[in-house]
């Protein structure tokens, strides 16, 4: 049984302050300022940093390298991807796309390829490109034309043979294999039907079981999100209340959770992977709160979740119904965020490299 626990939290306990316990910093792209901001929770929950990015930037999604100390950046405003020190917090290139709307992205297991989506519903529809981590150039393009269009986002299997593709202009998730640098043709395509359906955001749970998508109306009206198992591609569905809209999912690296944070809906839905229903919210005010990337630390007991409403990130100590959250200013319109550790710069969450973004104009 489905239930919520509702927390009402005044303004002033919103800007007051958390403590983390263990050094992760955040990293908040504003795509209306054209920036990358970094948090320190550990330091007043104060911006420490804040990156320009050139004029015409807008980005979206943020992503950390498991292997290397770069931060990813995709700029739908410049079809480019940003390169990031994130020790040195500085730019260390800008990447050229021929994707025309860069968008979610995906990062091979040994960091060496950075996969990178494509919002576009034009000439560039069916691509997703890809970038060498280590030349940092960008390599080739993968067509998924023949089963699906406008791949927006994307996620890695913790194995890495396989990359799944969430294709909101035929709203139907597709299944890359590696190995024969093909696209799988048994189970998949997996259509998820509904006159309205549009698959936005997708994640791979850590032992490759099963891959959940965050599938919004078109209209606003209904949302939902889709359960498929990675070895049949059966398809199970979990339907939100009336209102709330699936925004994104989260696959916690270290229980059997994932979180679904609901944009308008003002809340962060919990979904307990084994018994595949949703078990509670993670609630809070300002009205008109628009909760929509969301990022967990290894730990699972820290975290973040942007809100472009108020031009916050809200930080959190707890991931269970009673979490205590924290707003901190990161511009007008906070879009991608992601939990790095502050000494090296290497992701604390396996889950599409901690890629963690926000509310995405479609």
């Amino acid at each position: 049984m489905r239930r919520r626990v509702i927390h009402v939290l005044l303004l002033a306990s919103l800007l007051s302050t958390v403590s983390w316990s263990y050094g992760d910093c955040v990293w908040v792209a504003d795509g209306t300022a054209g920036t990358v901001s970094v948090i320190n929770p550990d330091g007043g929950n104060q911006v420490s940093t804040v990156i320009q990015l050139a004029m015409g930037a807008i980005p979206t999604e943020v992503a950390l390298s498991p292997s290397h100390p770069h931060i990813y950046v995709t700029d739908r405003g410049r079809a480019s991807l940003w390169v990031i020190d994130s020790v040195n917090r500085v730019v260390l290139q800008e990447i050229p796309l021929r994707v025309a709307v860069p968008w979610g992205m995906a990062i091979s297991p040994n960091g060496s390829k950075v996969y990178v989506g494509n919002a576009d519903g034009g000439a560039t529809a069916g691509q997703i490109d890809v970038v060498n981590a280590n030349s940092l150039g960008e390599t080739h393009l993968i067509d998924v034309s023949s089963q699906g269009l406008t791949p927006v986002d994307l996620a890695m299997a913790m194995d890495g043979t396989r990359l799944y593709i969430a294709c909101a202009g035929t709203d139907n998730v597709l299944a890359y294999d590696f190995g024969t640098a093909n696209l799988v043709t048994t189970g998949f395509p997996v259509a998820l039907g509904g006159p309205s359906s549009r698959p936005y955001a997708i994640a791979v749970l850590p032992d490759d079981s099963a891959i959940y998508v965050a599938d919004d109306d078109a209209s606003g009206a209904s949302s939902e999100v889709a359960v498929i198992d990675a070895s049949t591609a059966a398809l199970s569905k979990l339907s939100l209340l009336p209102g709330d809209r699936a925004v994104d999912v989260y696959a916690s690296p270290t229980s059997p959770k994932v979180y679904v944070p609901t944009g308008p809906g003002g809340s962060v839905h919990v979904i307990d992977t084994g018994a595949k229903q949703f078990t509670y919210d993670m609630f809070y005010v300002p009205a008109g709160a628009t909760p929509t990337r969301f990022a967990i630390n290894l730990q699972g007991n820290e975290g973040a979740v942007t809100d472009p409403a108020h031009g916050w990130t809200l930080l959190f100590t707890s991931n269970s119904h009673d979490a205590v959250f924290t707003g901190v200013p990161t511009g007008s319109n906070p879009n991608g965020c992601a939990i790095a550790s502050v000494v090296t710069g290497v992701s604390q969450s396996p889950r599409k490299a901690a890629v963690c973004g926000g509310l995405k104009a479609r």
